[in-house]
């Protein structure tokens, strides 16, 4: 009798097993048809890093109509560590067989960027999924360190005359703007006209605003900054801005024309 309650307990339980296994079954593939059966599933996500130190997301759309009512809705987001939040960037229509482009370079002096795009479309309706209507990913810019043609422009110069330099001469004082997408540089090097370096410094806790020297009268010469990874980078590896300075003592005092006397008024 037990053996009998028991063969017929184990087989409710296994035709039980075998109905739930078919509910899920079901349930998983009409959920994965839909979707599947979907144009979103087929829009495809590129990333590309660009010599600016940004990212490039190219999103393709082989099959969704092109119709205004219908086509995707494309929004780009981008992660702001600050306020956790993903925050649009640019939203755009991508008509059928048509890329659309949008470039991502990094925030709050991080070095790399999280994105994520959100797809909307009639024919995808419902929450966002990732995989088919979002599509979330991180790209690493740590290795990226561009050091364009055009790096010079991040150093200005301004050379004063200063009682406090000797020799009547002027005061060089510095100033740095690296591009916001250029997040690589984290220490710096001063190389003056006398060729004296300074020690490694911070770009973050040494501002190289704080940092100046002195120029004699009449004096010039080609001044280096150079923009290091980390401490221990060798320096000819590192990013060099130049620039040329010049102490120059004269004034207009000097070129003014003495007034004309009544003799020279004369001879004209």
């Amino acid at each position: 009798m037990k053996h009998f309650i028991l063969s017929k307990y184990l087989k409710m339980n296994f035709f039980y097993c075998i109905f739930i296994t078919l509910i899920g079954l079901t349930f998983f593939f009409n959920v994965s048809s839909s979707y599947s059966l979907t144009c979103c599933y087929h829009i495809t996500v590129t990333t590309e890093i660009v010599d600016s130190c940004c990212v490039k997301i190219d999103v393709y759309n082989p099959y969704c109509n092109t119709s205004p009512e219908t086509r995707p809705l494309i929004h780009f987001t981008q992660y702001n560590s600050k306020t956790r939040t993903y925050e649009v960037q640019e939203s755009v229509h991508c008509p059928k067989e048509s890329t659309v482009t949008y470039t991502l370079c990094p925030i709050n002096n991080e070095t790399e960027v999280n994105y994520r795009i959100l797809i909307d479309d009639p024919e995808c309706a419902g929450p966002y999924v990732e995989g088919y209507t979002m599509r979330t990913g991180t790209v690493d810019l740590s290795f990226c360190c561009d050091c364009p043609e055009n790096r010079n422009d991040w150093l200005s110069v301004l050379v004063e005359k200063d009682h406090s330099c000797p020799n009547a001469g002027c005061k060089v004082t510095l100033d740095l703007d690296i591009p916001d997408s250029i997040t690589c540089f984290r220490y710096y090097i001063v190389d003056d006209i006398y060729g004296v370096d300074t020690p490694v410094l911070s770009i973050e806790n040494d501002p190289i605003s704080e940092y100046s020297f002195c120029l004699n009268a009449g004096q010039s010469g080609y001044m280096n900054v150079v923009l290091l990874q980390h401490p221990d980078q060798y320096i000819m590896d590192g990013c060099i801005l130049e620039k040329f300075v010049e102490c120059d003592t004269t004034t207009s005092g000097d070129t003014v024309a003495m007034p004309c006397t009544p003799d020279c008024e004369d001879d004209e």
